[in-house]
């Protein structure tokens, strides 16, 4: 989008937001979007995006703490012990599911795994820049490399 198409797309946008400002109520404008969903007022209005839609709400004074499905100060209602039972069932259903599978069907899924390795490009690409990295240097810088390799581990373990 070049610059004067956003310039003429921003003065569209403060037209329909002018318009929607002084020819509409207030009352009006508020009851339709809390009785329709935020698509149906943007169609209505011609409004094009939802930053537009909130900008005209606040400029109408909505309230936005009442608004459905918003859970301000409250605690959810699941908890962390049923997030890990979900889990378990989760893990225990993909076991099942391949404790059931053939041996052919094992078989097929082991070659598509052993073949997405091998065509992994960007792992490819890394392995083979170390390599070139690592031929190009002399004997003495390698030894200095490790040396600082070593000594990061043992200051992080210490």
């Amino acid at each position: 989008m070049t610059y004067e198409e956003q310039l003429r797309v921003q003065e569209e946008n403060k037209q329909i937001y002018n318009y929607i400002i002084n020819n509409v109520p207030c009352e009006e404008f508020v009851n339709y979007y809390k009785t329709h969903n935020q698509k149906e007022t943007l169609n209505k209005y011609n409004i094009r995006t939802i930053k537009q839609l909130i900008k005209i709400l606040k400029y109408f004074n909505y309230d936005f703490s009442f608004q459905k499905g918003l859970n301000k100060g409250k605690k959810s209602t699941c908890s962390h012990e049923d997030y890990l039972k979900r889990g378990k069932k989760s893990g225990e259903t993909q076991k099942n599911n391949w404790i059931n599978k053939s041996a052919e069907e094992k078989d097929r899924w082991s070659v598509k795994q052993k073949e997405a390795h091998s065509t992994d490009k960007f792992r490819e690409t890394i392995r083979t820049i170390n390599l070139n990295y690592w031929s190009n240097l002399s004997d003495d810088d390698k030894k200095e490399i490790m040396l600082k390799k070593s000594k990061s581990a043992k200051q992080i373990w210490n």
